[in-house]
C-alpha cells in the first residue's frame, strides 16, 4: 500500500467509513451524495450478507438541495406553517426560490447476497433535516411500501434497529465486526 492509499484509508476511517459502506456506494451509486459528500458516519446496524440489511446515518459535509419549479405551496423561512413542520421538502431557499433544502442527514439501506457487493446487491436513501428525523424514516418506509410488520418477532426487530441506532447517535457510532478485526490486526481503514 503507498502513501496516497494509507492516507485515503485513515481518511475514510477518521469518518467511520467501514468497508460495506463503501462497498455498497461503490455498486449502488445514489446520485445526490457520493462517499466524498459523508463528513461522518454517525450510526450503523451491521447486516450479514443474503440475510439482513445494513443500515447507516450518515451526516454529509454540505446540505442538498434539490430544483425545483416555484409554486405558491413552498414557504420561506420568514412564512414557515404546520404544512412546513409535516413536510420539510417544501423550505424554499431565502433568495434562491428554484431550491428546496433536502437537508444533510441521510439514512441508507442496503444488502447483498452472499457471494457481496459486486455481485447482487441494492441500497435505497433518505434525506432528512436532523439525524433523528432519518432514523425515523425506517418506520415511514415500512408504511409507505406497505411492509407489514408480519409478526410480534418483526416488530421487535425494527424496533431494536431503531433503538440502536438513536443509542449510537447520542453515545457515539460502534465499530463493525470487520473494523474490529482491522483494529486487531494493525490493517486499518
Amino acid at each position: 500500500m503507498n502513501d496516497q492509499e494509507k492516507k485515503e484509508r485513515e481518511d475514510l476511517a477518521c469518518r467511520g467509513i467501514d468497508y460495506d459502506l463503501r462497498w455498497c456506494l461503490r455498486e449502488n451509486p445514489q446520485g445526490v451524495f457520493d462517499i466524498n459528500d459523508i463528513g461522518k458516519v454517525l450510526a450503523v446496524w451491521e447486516g450479514a450478507n443474503d440475510e439482513e440489511e445494513w443500515v447507516w446515518i450518515l451526516a454529509l459535509k454540505d446540505p442538498i438541495f434539490k430544483e425545483h419549479e416555484p409554486s405558491e405551496k413552498h414557504v420561506t423561512p420568514g412564512n414557515v406553517t404546520a404544512e412546513y413542520l409535516l413536510d420539510p421538502l417544501l423550505m424554499a431557499i431565502p433568495g434562491e426560490p428554484s431550491k428546496v433544502l433536502l437537508g444533510r442527514f441521510v439514512l441508507l439501506k442496503g444488502g447483498c447476497d452472499y457471494t457481496g457487493w459486486d455481485c447482487q446487491s441494492f441500497a435505497d436513501h433518505a434525506i432528512a433535516l436532523t439525524a433523528v428525523s432519518a432514523i425515523n424514516t425506517l418506520f415511514e418506509w415500512y408504511d409507505k411500501l406497505s411492509k407489514v410488520v408480519q409478526n410480534d418477532r418483526e416488530a421487535r426487530h425494527l424496533h431494536t434497529v431503531h433503538t440502536e441506532l438513536l443509542r449510537q447517535l447520542h453515545g457515539g457510532k460502534k465499530m463493525t465486526w470487520r473494523e474490529q478485526r482491522d483494529l486487531e490486526f494493525g490493517i486499518g481503514g
